[in-house]
């Protein structure tokens, strides 16, 4: 790997000026460089040795070839095995909101996120079926119960209950989210979307300006979806009040009127996670009860 970095480096006249992040699970590693004209700039390399890690780095190598915004860092070089693309001076939107007074206040930035989730419906078509989006959403729900974007950790005992409470919630909430949407399918919509929109995928600014990154598992999808796991892990770090997040949602109510229910059931579905930040044994069973009441007997959330 150390190799064929400095190959590329070569290759452009770049040199190395420390190495972010190397991550031996994706077999990338991401390096900040400086050009002849001294301009910063970011660089991946991925070892090709691993298909499926190499394959995801190829998607997000073709998604920044293929995309230019505002919002997106622009595309410098690019190889089989590396990209190279601007710097961002900024930080991570979770470590943005971590230096922030708990009450500040954060409706600008809200506003920035649907203005970017707008930009994945230009090329929106409607559906016209639910069974799709009923699956993936309760998929997305598993992810916010038991990890999100931060991991958890759980006991033995605690994870072999939480296993099984879920297999037996999943049918009921697959089955009350078809209902839910049940006459609203063409709201549906389907385009190319990030995927795995969290904090740690935003970048954020001095100027408070949000860029996103890491669209290796960009690809066809519901753009709704996006906006709710989105929506739900910025109200996971308490810096995002609840009625900022739902204030927002009056203009896409409109075209989509089950965007609030969804987004309460997946505020609900997070706070079970212990990395929720008031997720004290009583508020995990209190909406663990919740979800039931819902699932089962579709009693509002």
């Amino acid at each position: 790997m150390q190799a064929r970095s400095q190959q590329i480096l070569d290759n452009h006249s770049l040199i190395l000026q420390r190495i972010i992040q190397i991550n031996k699970r994706k077999q990338t590693a991401i390096s900040l460089v400086i050009d002849s004209s001294g301009r910063k700039l970011i660089l991946k390399y991925c070892d090709t040795s691993n298909y499926e890690c190499h394959l995801k780095f190829i998607t997000e190598r073709d998604f920044y070839r293929a995309n230019r915004s505002e919002f997106i860092p622009e595309l410098i070089y690019s190889g089989n095995d590396y990209i190279c693309t601007e710097y961002v001076d900024g930080m991570t939107l979770l470590d943005h909101l971590n230096v922030q007074e708990l009450q500040a206040d954060n409706t600008e930035l809200v506003s920035q996120l649907y203005t970017i989730a707008n930009y994945f419906k230009s090329n929106e078509y409607s559906d016209g079926t639910c069974n799709e989006f009923s699956n993936l959403f309760v998929e997305q729900l598993s992810r916010l119960f038991n990890s999100g974007p931060w991991g958890v950790r759980r006991s033995l005992l605690e994870e072999v209950c939480f296993r099984l409470y879920w297999r037996m919630l999943k049918p009921f909430l697959i089955k009350k989210t078809k209902k839910i949407i049940k006459g609203n399918e063409s709201k549906l919509r389907v385009t190319h979307v990030h995927n795995d929109l969290h904090q740690n995928n935003i970048l954020v600014t001095k100027a408070n300006k949000l860029y996103l990154i890491d669209f290796e598992n960009y690809a066809r999808g519901y753009c709704l979806l996006d906006l709710l796991y989105c929506m739900s892990t910025l109200y996971a770090t308490g810096k995002v009040c609840r009625s900022t997040l739902i204030s927002r949602l009056t203009k896409e109510s409109e075209s989509i009127p089950f965007f609030s229910c969804l987004l309460n059931v997946c505020f609900c579905t997070l706070q079970v996670n212990r990395k929720f930040y008031r997720s004290s044994t009583k508020n995990i069973l209190l909406n663990l009860v919740k979800l039931s009441a819902f699932a089962w007997f579709g009693r509002k959330i």
